[in-house]
């Protein structure tokens, strides 16, 4: 609850533009460290590296139209992180990614990405999905419906801007709370807004352990699913090689969600 309400409180409106505060993990908790497995190291730790050498996470790419098109087979799963591009953070979740040769769908903010682009374009050139959460990251359900029209416009024009993506094809939710409006535009235009099976919790004051032992729990029962997390905290750093291999041990896959050229080709001309 305290991870929601400082994040919600970071909407500023205006009636010609969007101004906020950057998410500042710091000031949510802190308590938390401000160190991760990485510490000062500019590589990738040693028993990293032995530890993802011997994985077979990868799964195949899943390549969607519309969100009916997410049909996932038991034993897999899609990773997915909200709330970035986190500084330094997103790097390093994104070197951890390629160690064990997968990839992920990044929920960028519009303001996140306007403070640090290049981690922003590291995560698609690096052939990762990515997706809107708006600019500010408001409850959406709780403002006007043409400023939460304008929140969404703005985070893909910003994220278009950085990365040169011809158009942003996902969408998830601040807090995943919609209204049937919002969602009818998003349809109509034929943006895809991705669900969360698995919530990790990576935003509460926890050791890694418990965030990964969260995460299979629920997938010990529903054997497959998108799993959220989030790239703005170093203890989802921490939690991130210890899921994976433990994903690995139960033999699940990784898919790489990734939209259509047609979807694409369909959104860069709608306005």
């Amino acid at each position: 609850m305290k991870y929601i309400m400082a994040l919600a409180s970071l909407l500023l409106l205006s009636t010609s533009t969007l101004a906020c505060q950057l998410i500042d993990p710091a000031s949510i908790d802190a308590t938390e460290a401000e160190r991760d497995i990485f510490d000062q190291m500019s590589s990738v730790p040693e028993w990293l590296n032995a530890q993802a050498q011997h994985t077979t996470l990868s799964g195949r790419t899943l390549t969607v139209s519309s969100q009916k098109d997410i049909q996932l087979a038991d034993g897999e799963v899609i990773l997915t992180f909200d709330d970035g591009p986190g500084k330094q953070i997103t790097e390093r979740i994104l070197t951890i990614l390629q160690t064990y040769k997968v990839h992920a769908t990044f929920f960028m903010v519009g303001n996140m990405v306007d403070s640090n682009p290049a981690a922003a374009r590291l995560v698609a050139q690096q052939g990762n999905s990515v997706g809107s959460h708006t600019y500010c990251h408001p409850d959406l359900a709780t403002i006007e419906h043409q400023n939460a029209l304008t929140e969404i416009k703005q985070a893909e024009a910003s994220i278009i801007r950085t990365t040169n993506l011809a158009a942003v094809a996902f969408f998830r939710f601040p807090f995943l709370s919609t209204t049937p409006e919002l969602q009818q535009d998003l349809d109509r235009r034929g943006v895809i807004v991705i669900p969360a099976d698995i919530d990790t919790e990576d935003y509460k004051d926890v050791p890694p352990a418990e965030i990964v032992d969260l995460a299979m729990k629920q997938l010990e029962s529903k054997r497959k699913g998108i799993i959220l997390m989030h790239d703005i905290f170093h203890r989802s750093v921490d939690a991130l090689p210890l899921l994976l291999t433990k994903l690995n041990n139960s033999k699940f896959k990784v898919v790489n969600l990734q939209p259509s050229t047609a979807l694409i080709g369909r959104l860069s001309h709608t306005p």
